[in-house]
C-alpha cells in the first residue's frame, strides 16, 4: 500500500514537473506582454482618469484589479485549452493510463495554471507598480497578507475555471457562457470600486454580488495592499474563497469523470 501511494504521488509529482518545465519556454514572453499591459491600465487609470474626476488612489486600485485580472486571462487561457482536449482528441487519456487517480491528475492540471499565473503575475506586478509608485500607501500594505491572497485568488480562479471547462458539453457552449457572462461576472467584482460603494449605490445589487467569487478575491488583495477600512473584512474573504474553491473543486471533479469516463 505504501508502494502504491508512493509511486502515484512520485507521478504526480513528474507530470506536475513536466508542466512546470513547458512553462520556462513561454515565460519571458508572456512576462513581456502581461507587463506592457498591467503598465498600460495603470498609468491611463492613474494619469487620465484622475484627471476625469476619479479618486486620487484610483491608479493603485487598478494595479491591484490587473494583478488578479491578469491571473484570470492566463488561467482561462489555459482551461479553455484543456477544455478542447476533454471534448476533442482527449490526449489526456494518456495521463489516466499511468499509476494515479483522476481527482490527482484533476488536481495536476490546477496546479501548474495556479503556478503559471502566479509567476508570471508577481513577476509584473513590481513594473505596474512603479508606475503608481508616488501613490502608494507603503504603510497600508500587509506583504503577507498580499502574497497569500494572491495565491488563494489563483486557486479559485482556476477551480472555477476548471469547473466550467469540466461543467459544459461543448467548447461552444463553453465560449457562449464567457461571452455572455464573463465579463458581467469581472465587471461586478470591485473591479472599479470597492463592494461598500457598489452597496451604497443599490442595496439589492450590492448583496447580489456576495454570489461572485471574483468579488472576494479582488475585496482582500485591495484590503491587504490598500489597507482594510474600504473593503470587506480581508478574513471573511478568505473563508469565502475556500468556500467557494472547495465547491469548485469536486463539482469540477465530478463532471471531469463524467466526460472521460474515469473509474
Amino acid at each position: 500500500m505504501k508502494f502504491i501511494k508512493s509511486t502515484t504521488f512520485n507521478t504526480f509529482l513528474w507530470l506536475l514537473w513536466r508542466d512546470i518545465r513547458a512553462l520556462r519556454k513561454t515565460f519571458v514572453s508572456q512576462w513581456i506582454d502581461y507587463s506592457f499591459i498591467m503598465c498600460a491600465v495603470v498609468v491611463l487609470n492613474n494619469y487620465f482618469m484622475t484627471a476625469f474626476g476619479m479618486p486620487a488612489s484610483f491608479g493603485v486600485h487598478m494595479l491591484v484589479s490587473q494583478s488578479i485580472a491578469s491571473m484570470i486571462w492566463l488561467v482561462t487561457s489555459d482551461t479553455n485549452m484543456l477544455a478542447m482536449d476533454v471534448h476533442g482528441p482527449k490526449t489526456i487519456s494518456y495521463e489516466l493510463t499511468l499509476p494515479i487517480t483522476y481527482k490527482l491528475v484533476y488536481l495536476k492540471y490546477a496546479c501548474a495554471f495556479v503556478i503559471k499565473a502566479i509567476a508570471i503575475n508577481l513577476a509584473s506586478f513590481p513594473l505596474g507598480a512603479l508606475c503608481v509608485l508616488n501613490k502608494i500607501d507603503v504603510g497600508a500594505i500587509a506583504p503577507l497578507k498580499f502574497l497569500g491572497i494572491t495565491i488563494f485568488a489563483a486557486i479559485v480562479i482556476a477551480l472555477f475555471s476548471m469547473m466550467l471547462a469540466m461543467l459544459f458539453k461543448s467548447i461552444d457552449a463553453l465560449s457562449k457562457f464567457w461571452m455572455r457572462w464573463g465579463m458581467i461576472i469581472w465587471m461586478f467584482s470591485g473591479l472599479y470600486t470597492p463592494w461598500y460603494i457598489m452597496v451604497q449605490a443599490s442595496t439589492w445589487g450590492g448583496y447580489a454580488t456576495l454570489l461572485n467569487p471574483l468579488l472576494y478575491c479582488l475585496e482582500a488583495a485591495h484590503a491587504a495592499f490598500m489597507g482594510q477600512q474600504q473593503f470587506i473584512n480581508f478574513w471573511l474573504c478568505v473563508l469565502a474563497i475556500i468556500a467557494f474553491g472547495t465547491t469548485f473543486a469536486f463539482v469540477g471533479m465530478y463532471f471531469f469523470k463524467k466526460r472521460l469516463d474515469c473509474v
